[in-house]
This record gives structure tokens, C-alpha cells and sequence, in this order.
């Protein structure tokens, strides 16, 4: 019984650490961090936050999106070029560092051409004929 609750008082010890890290950005190159404070602190206006808050992954796949992104995961997304603006304006008033923005007023996604979907699924099934073989 004891080292339940021993064990139960760590984990709640390390939640409360994680849920710290997790508020003051922790983590986030400088820029990065600065400008999540400020919108934080409503010094910035139009920050949705960085690409790392704002997804989500099933558990078996956070490695290989993490590794995909990068250090995307720590670009800025912002409600429009001018909110990007304000922040790069911010950061260098503060000289508070670098970030990448990522206006979603200027952002366009890429569609994969249905051709190459073709070939990607072609590709999947012959492999898959090939290990069944």
C-alpha cells in the first residue's frame, strides 16, 4: 500500500513539473518562446501557437511526425501575415530572437496528384504481394 502511494506522489510530482515546462514554453528555441509569452500575456494579438501545440498524433506515430517536422514543430502559426508581422516587429524591438511564421492567410497547402497516388498505392500493393508470395 505504501509504495502505491509513493508511486502515485511521484507521478503526481512529475505531472505538476510537466504541466510547468508545459506553461512557461519550455522547450521552445528563445523567439519561439517570446512570442508564445507575449500572446500568452495578450502583448501579441492573432498567435495560434506553434505547430507543435496545435496537432495532434496517435501515439504510434508522434516519432515519425516528429522526425518528418523537425524544427517545424516550431514555427509559428499566425491568423494572417500582419499578426506575423507584429510578432517579427516584437522580437526585434525585444531582440528577443528568431522565429518562422506561418500566416494562414498566406500559406497554401500542395495536393498530391491523383497519379501519384496511383503509384503509391500500386507501389504498397505489389510490395504487399511480394511478402506474401
Amino acid at each position: 500500500m505504501q509504495t502505491a502511494m509513493n508511486k502515485q506522489s511521484e507521478m503526481q510530482g512529475r505531472l505538476r513539473a510537466l504541466k510547468s515546462l508545459e506553461a512557461d514554453f519550455s522547450g521552445f528555441y528563445s523567439g519561439v518562446r517570446a512570442v508564445l509569452v507575449a500572446n500568452k500575456e495578450g502583448q501579441l494579438r492573432g498567435v495560434d501557437g506553434a505547430v507543435a501545440e496545435l496537432i495532434s498524433v496517435e501515439d504510434m506515430y508522434i516519432k515519425a511526425v516528429e522526425t518528418a517536422l523537425g524544427g517545424a514543430m516550431q514555427h509559428i502559426v499566425t491568423a494572417s501575415e500582419v499578426e506575423a508581422r507584429n510578432a517579427i516587429g516584437y522580437l526585434k524591438k525585444k531582440n528577443a530572437g528568431r522565429a518562422t511564421f506561418l500566416p494562414r492567410d498566406v500559406i497554401r497547402s500542395r495536393k498530391i496528384s491523383p497519379a501519384s497516388i496511383r503509384i503509391v498505392e500500386g507501389h504498397r500493393n505489389s510490395s504487399e504481394q511480394q511478402t506474401n508470395s
